[in-house]
């Protein structure tokens, strides 16, 4: 029923997710928080359709501060030590930098610097929300934080790994499983534009629909 609910959004038939949920190759996932109000995992996590039990159904969930059970050092020897070679990165929130990169910080460290070593070793990275995207309320007047978008904090650490950008405040749930089992099928993202959104939601504006 999962994936019927999931497969009448016409993202992709019931037969492809079937054949997704069988592979042997299931890729790790990571989200960590950045600067934000945590909507986009709450918008995520309150969907209409069980998203959480049908995204587990096609990658292993490592790491999320909401959802796994772990806090505190031990966490965060999972994202010091984690290596994979399928590993997928999801960030929430704009990154802070420079003059008060301690406005985040999680584990004591910076957030950038955790961004930036979870970053190297993931094969695909997908920036979740306005906030991740383009800074959105972390870069109104009256800001002191100097925060940036995903893609800005990659390109200044010299990352360079295929990046998805999902706008929308919050994230649409179905934009990221989108993001993910197109990934995981073809190897590759999916087609963006010049800004790194995914075409299928972002080719037209709303006036030309």
């Amino acid at each position: 029923k999962l994936l019927e609910a999931l497969g009448g959004s016409s993202f992709f038939t019931i037969e492809e997710l079937k054949a997704l949920e069988t592979s042997n190759d299931k890729p790790d996932l990571i989200w960590i928080h950045a600067m934000s109000c945590d909507g986009c995992s709450t918008a995520f996590l309150n969907a209409e359709i069980p998203v959480v039990d049908i995204l587990s159904r096609f990658v292993n969930i490592v790491f999320h501060p909401t959802l796994m059970a772990s806090d505190g050092e031990m966490s965060m020897e999972i994202l010091e030590k984690y290596k994979s070679n399928n590993l997928i990165l999801v960030v929430e929130g704009a990154i802070p930098i420079k003059e008060m990169p301690h406005t985040c910080m999680m584990g004591e460290k910076f957030i950038r610097d955790t961004i930036k070593d979870v970053a190297q070793k993931s094969s695909l990275i997908i920036a979740a929300g306005t906030c991740a995207t383009f800074v959105g309320i972390c870069d109104m007047k009256g800001m002191y934080t100097n925060s940036v978008s995903l893609r800005k904090c990659l390109e200044e650490e010299n990352i360079q790994k295929p990046l998805i950008n999902l706008p929308t405040c919050p994230m649409k749930p179905t934009h990221l499983l989108y993001s993910i089992f197109y990934y995981i099928k073809h190897k590759t993202i999916p087609a963006v534009d010049l800004t790194n959104r995914p075409l299928r939601f972002f080719g037209n504006t709303i006036h030309e629909r």
